[in-house]
């Protein structure tokens, strides 16, 4: 059962030769306390706080010099990462911040 609900903004292009697929997805975005799609108040946070674009490759026969090229001479970062565990991440790094906002500003007044 999924644990947080991912939302992004993605481009995709298709290349026939090879059947190459590409995709650029951008503001990753999770979900807090709810993984109902029809909540009204579902809030959303940013599972990443940086202009970051994540390009995605898929291929299946082979791919091709152009993009190989680009992935080797023109990407800034190579990595493999999960959206989902980025998102999944962020969410209980999220809950645990809030938790300890309502504590802090829930607690007694110190007497003396």
């Amino acid at each position: 059962m999924p644990r947080v609900m991912t939302d992004y903004v993605r481009e995709a292009y298709v290349m026939e030769p090879g059947n190459v697929r590409v995709n650029f997805d951008k503001q990753l975005m999770t979900t807090v306390h709810s993984l109902d799609i029809f909540d009204e108040q579902l809030m959303m946070v940013n599972a990443i706080h940086q202009p970051l674009m994540i390009m995605e490759v898929k291929f299946e026969q082979f791919l091709p010099f152009n993009i190989r090229y680009l992935l080797q001479h023109v990407s800034n970062q190579r990595s493999a990462i999960s959206k989902y565990a980025i998102c999944r991440e962020e969410s209980k790094n999220t809950m645990i911040s809030s938790a300890r906002r309502s504590s802090a500003t829930t607690k007694p007044p110190a007497t003396g």
